[in-house]
């Protein structure tokens, strides 16, 4: 004989607004949406266990897989999405290894704006990045496949599909982003400048930049953003080399004197400032760069 039980639990007033109009826009029920909630966390957790656990035959009919079929599915596609860079899995991986390259650590933030900005990344733009990335984070019947998990706001690769993934992950980055060298870095300070004077759109800019070096117009757009931060004392978000940073700053200096170059240092300490607190590590050689021309001034 079933023996119904009733769960209950409590929910933040702002969060169980947010979740009845998802309901409504999804058109599901809330008992229907429960109870393959718990029927998939239940499997998860059981299956790692015991090859021999199983759930009742009608909730599996209507909600689950087998587990073989089911349990990190992501197994059987990654080789598949790794040869097709249109798709929006292909590109939230290659995005994530673009990241993970450049800044160690990645967040969702980040994740999600490498995946956003179709201008500056047309190789990782993903036209519904929350729901592509959500369906790469579980393993229930209907979902992509799991591949990520999420800690504290930062993206890790769940451990369970790591080998495949990276046996292939030489596909997801053949195109990524070409080195930027030192040269290529003098060559965006001479463009930015253009820009500032408005003799170049920015994207006029960029466009030249990457024609004639071959750097990505992503990151090229970049470091032409961050000139023109520097040059209003405003905070800059994307990243540079160290070598970049002191080249900008001495020749801002060189080029358009203190006043200007004051503001530059004050835009680097906040972008200093803020990427020391998104919790994934210290710019100390910026810092040390800065340190160096405020002691000089």
């Amino acid at each position: 004989m079933a023996i119904d039980k009733t769960i209950s639990f409590n929910l933040d007033p702002e969060l169980a607004e947010t979740f009845e109009l998802a309901l409504k826009l999804n058109k599901d029920n809330s008992d229907d949406l429960f109870t393959r909630l718990i029927i998939q966390y239940v499997s998860d957790s059981f299956s790692k266990a015991s090859k021999a656990f199983s759930v009742q035959p009608t909730f599996r009919n209507n909600y689950l897989n087998d587990e073989d079929s089911n349990f990190a599915k992501a197994n059987r596609k990654i080789p598949t999405w790794a040869r097709k860079p249109q798709q929006n899995n292909h590109r939230i991986i290659k995005a994530y290894f673009e990241l993970e390259e450049e800044m160690g650590t990645v967040t969702v933030e980040a994740l999600a704006e490498r995946c956003s900005n179709k201008i500056a990344y047309p190789d990782t733009y993903s036209s519904d990045f929350r729901g592509n990335f959500a369906q790469m984070k579980t393993d229930a019947s209907n979902s992509h496949g799991k591949v990520f998990v999420v800690n504290n706001d930062v993206v890790e690769i769940w451990g369970e599909i790591m080998n495949v993934l990276m046996e292939n992950k030489h596909l997801f980055i053949l195109s990524k982003r070409t080195k930027i060298t030192n040269e290529m870095v003098e060559f965006a300070y001479t463009y930015a400048k253009r820009v500032y004077s408005g003799e170049l759109t920015r994207n006029e800019g960029k466009t030249e930049v990457s024609k004639i070096t071959g750097m990505n117009e992503g990151s090229a757009q970049d470091l032409i953003g961050d000139f023109l931060a520097m040059m209003e004392g405003k905070e800059y978000r994307r990243t540079m080399s160290n070598y970049g940073t002191e080249y900008f700053l001495k020749n801002i200096k060189n080029d358009f004197g203190d006043n200007a170059f004051k503001l530059a240092l004050e835009a680097t300490e906040k972008h200093i400032k803020y990427y020391n607190s998104l919790g994934y590590g210290q710019l100390k050689e910026k810092e040390n760069i800065v340190k160096r021309f405020r002691e000089s001034e």
